[in-house]
Formats: C-alpha cells, structure tokens, sequence
C-alpha cells in the first residue's frame, strides 16, 4: 500500500505508519465475518471523527475524544481573547490612567489621533495605537502552534466593556474551527454524523484531501489528510493522527475482545447438555 496520499510530496508529516491499525482492523475482519473493504471504510470513519476531536481547539483536558464540540469551541474563544488582551491594551485599563493628569494626556493624545505622543506618554517605544485593532493584528504573533506567547502591543481607548476588543475578537472567533475543518473533505466522503462536524466546523471550506477504493478490490483504502497550517502538533508522537490511530487500534483490539467473548459464550451454551465422547 501507499504510504502518502502525494507520492510526490517529500514534506514530513504528509504520512504516518498505520501498520498496527491495519493490522487489528483485518483481525478484526476475521472475527466478526465482514468484508475487509467494510471494516476499512468503517473504522476509517471513526478514526476521522476522532481526528476531529482531537485538533485544536480542544479543552486540553483528559477525554478529549469525548468531550462536546461545543466545548471546544468556547475553548477555543477562550484562548483567542487571552492571547488577544497579551498583544491588544486597553489604555482605560493601564494603571497611569487612574492619574488624572496622564488621563488628560492619553484622552487629549487619542482625540487628535497623535499616536506617538500616546507611545511617548505610555512609555513604550516598540508598541503601537490607533482607534481600532487593525485587522489581522494579532495573527502576526502567533508561533508554530497557532499560538501569542508575546509580542508589540497594540493600545486602543476602548469602554470598560472593552467593545473595541470584543468587536475585533468576535471577528477572530469566526476562524475558529478551520484546522478541525481540514478533516471536512474526508469526514463528509466517508459520512461521519453531523454532530460530529457542527456549525462553526462545516462554516469553513475544508482544507483537506481523500481518496479512497473499498469495494471490489483485495486491497482497501482510505488515506485521508488535513493540510490546515497549525492542525498539528509538532512533536512526531504527538501529531493527531498518530494519536486517534493509537486510540483507535486499542478500541480494535477491545472489539475483537468482546466479539471473542461472545462466540465463546455462544459455543458454550450450544454445548450444554451435548455429547463430551
């Protein structure tokens, strides 16, 4: 089989060993008496749906796989307004505008819309001002996870309702889901549950590819891929789907298990009372 869904492509990450997977899911075949294409396609399926769950944003907890999608996406507002107030000030809210000389200063420096007299007043020779958050500021901050950790701030005079920031907040939370949205492509092919892929998922187009053959071939397939920027982790063990094929080849195993189990009870009770010699 193919080990890349572009045999083209040398970028890292494009593909994953998914031998022990393949491996339970034609165990599993064996046991429960279905063709391999079906158990491919099946299990193919649920290993997408974790995909989902598992990429950012997530609430970073234990049992992420099982947690609600909603959650995640307030996770993921949550994250986007503390990453926002670490680059984005309100000048309202910086400790010099309690004194009520700076405060003439700042209120006098914003109505003229003088933004280096509002840096020179403030005191920060790297940061910048305006009336309102330029669009994309924030994103030229983020790191390789999609991340603020610091960067020049930004200082607007806003409410104490901090409207500005929200406004500009509310227009980031309508990114949110995207990387997760590179799983769509797959996950709508193989017809993974709505629930699985709500509103603030299938907003966004899909950044992703499939390609996939399970009936009348001794050989089924599905590779699947998100081309998102930031969907991964970087560490190699880390990346999501070397973590759902992991969790997925277990729950395999735990079905193979209990299909076992259950012939073996069955034969056993159509033994009771038989012939032993």
């Amino acid at each position: 089989m193919a080990t890349r869904l572009n045999p083209l492509s040398t970028r890292e990450g494009l593909f994953l060993d998914t031998g022990e997977w393949e491996m339970a899911v034609r165990d599993l075949m064996k046991v429960a008496k279905t063709k391999l294409g079906k158990v491919v396609e099946d299990e193919a399926k649920l290993l997408v749906r974790d995909c989902i769950y598992l990429t950012p944003p997530t609430t970073g907890g234990a049992g992420i796989i099982k947690e609600s999608l909603k959650k995640q996406q307030q996770a993921g507002e949550k994250a986007v307004t503390n990453d926002l107030k670490k680059v984005v000030k309100n000048v309202t809210q910086l400790q010099m505008y309690k004194n009520p000389k700076v405060k003439k200063w700042l209120d006098a420096a914003f109505k003229k819309h003088d933004w280096a007299l509002v840096m020179d007043i403030i005191n920060d020779k790297a940061g910048t001002a305006g009336m309102q958050v330029p669009s994309g500021f924030h994103e030229k901050h983020r790191n390789k996870r999609g991340r603020v950790k610091s960067g020049p701030r930004f200082y607007v005079k806003d409410t104490k309702r901090e409207a500005k920031l929200k406004a500009y907040a509310n227009e980031v939370f309508k990114r949110i889901g995207k990387a997760k949205a590179g799983w769509l492509p797959a996950a709508r092919r193989l017809k993974v549950a709505a629930r699985d892929r709500i509103a603030f998922i299938s907003r966004h187009r899909g950044k992703g590819r499939i390609a996939m053959k399970t009936k009348n071939t001794p050989d089924p397939f599905v590779y699947v891929a998100n081309m998102v920027s930031h969907a991964q982790k970087h560490g190699r063990e880390e990346r999501i789907m070397a973590v759902a094929l992991k969790y997925r080849t277990q729950s395999i195993r735990a079905k193979i298990e209990k299909v076992l189990k259950a012939n073996t009870k069955k034969w056993a009770k159509s033994r009771v009372g038989g012939r032993l010699f």
